[in-house]
């Protein structure tokens, strides 16, 4: 069943046919919701939020766009506005925390994998909410530009200078992070 046509069931008086669109689209908006807050729990506590008030709000919903752009929006906001509450004090080691967990397998070809992640998490974690949230949709969730732009609630040619700011800004703390790994190694 298509999005358009669950929506309208449970407008038209269905609510249980909302968690099939719940099921389709959960793992996207925790991950999202991850990638800003850089804690589970909370990425958890943000989706559910975020689903509830996709809920309470689907009779504004206009069909004209595609839920999955309105259901990101959603939880842009609802995981921006929890960073604003929450202001982290420490970003990096919590990055450097979860990505050091790994998972245990120890081959060589796993092991650069889990380093380079590891690179990239940190290194994301520096970045402005934005920032992070432009390179995420846009490089891990494979988002089109035109959707980026209306999950930020940019303007597109302000979302793709943001962007490329962004991109600078990894590679300097990319560079640094490498540098720092290299000296320590030595």
């Amino acid at each position: 069943m298509t999005d358009k046509l669950l929506i309208r069931m449970v407008r038209a008086g269905k609510p249980e046919v909302y968690r099939a669109l719940v099921e389709r689209y959960q793992d996207m908006v925790y991950n999202l919701c991850f990638k800003v807050l850089l804690d589970e729990d909370e990425a958890k506590d943000a989706a559910q939020e975020a689903f509830i008030k996709a809920y309470q709000a689907l009779g504004t919903f206009r069909e004209d766009s595609k839920f999955s752009t309105w259901m990101y929006r959603i939880a842009t906001n609802e995981a921006l506005a929890r960073t604003r509450r929450k202001k982290r004090s420490a970003p990096l080691e919590e990055a450097r925390h979860m990505a050091s967990e790994g998972s245990g397998d120890n081959t060589p070809a796993s092991l650069q994998q889990e380093e380079r992640s590891r690179y990239l998490h940190a290194a994301l974690a520096q970045l402005e909410e934005t920032d992070r949230l432009l390179i995420s949709l846009y490089y891990l969730e494979e988002v089109s530009m035109d959707e980026v732009a209306d999950i930020s609630g940019l303007d597109k040619n302000l979302a793709k200078v943001r962007m490329h700011r962004a991109r600078k800004k990894l590679y300097t703390l990319l560079s640094g992070i490498v540098n720092q790994e290299a000296k320590e190694a030595l």
